[in-house]
């Protein structure tokens, strides 16, 4: 089974899907998931594949939404998500912008948060890795062991991020949770202002 950059970048966790009472198997909508103060800002899934803030209850527990995604193509997901951070990082006035890898670590490590995860297109990785890693051999690495090697310490995960777009994550206990249910899938990003810096060229 090939791993996805999103499934590496968060905590994954895989759910048994239920039986529906008629045959088949029911469809999954919403999952609270007990979550810390710190957390905070949040950003979830509904079930259209779509991003939105969300907030802890009175409980201590978070929302995220489940939507058609099945294995393999989650690229418009990260796409999506990608794009909605970028908006409110503009909107917020926050400094997880960068206009290039070095900086993005540099602001996680002020942060005092460790970078762990490099998501990148297939147009970036010849000039990361150069001519040492074909892209053939380099989707083989991600459906084999989950990443395609180690660049400054952290996993280089390929991806469908749209041309320039790249992600420098920070550990997946301080990034979310991937929560899969058979073809459904949902997202609940944490600490969205500071454990996930957005990469892109001449763009602040």
């Amino acid at each position: 089974m090939a791993y996805a950059a999103l499934e590496r970048m968060l905590l994954p966790e895989r759910v048994r899907q239920r039986a529906a009472p008629h045959g088949g198997f029911s469809t999954p909508t919403i999952c609270f998931i007990a979550v810390e103060e710190d957390t905070m800002p949040l950003l979830a899934t509904n079930a259209r594949g779509r991003f939105l803030p969300t907030r802890i209850n009175s409980e201590g527990c978070a929302p995220l939404g489940f939507s058609f995604c099945p294995i393999g193509q989650e690229g418009p997901i990260l796409n999506e998500l990608y794009r909605t951070l970028w908006g409110l990082s503009v909107q917020n006035n926050w400094c997880n912008r960068c206009t290039a890898i070095p900086e993005a670590m540099d602001r996680l490590h002020e942060l005092g948060v460790e970078p762990k995860s490099l998501v990148v297109s297939e147009s970036q990785m010849a000039p990361l890795l150069g001519d040492t890693v074909s892209i053939e051999d380099a989707r083989r690495a991600m459906g084999f062991q989950g990443y395609v090697s180690v660049v400054s310490g952290m996993q280089l995960l390929l991806s469908d991020l749209t041309d320039m777009h790249t992600l420098v994550v920070g550990p997946q206990s301080l990034t979310g949770v991937y929560m899969r249910v058979g073809d459904f899938l949902g997202l609940q990003l944490h600490r969205i202002n500071r454990s996930i810096m957005l990469v892109q060229p001449d763009v602040v």
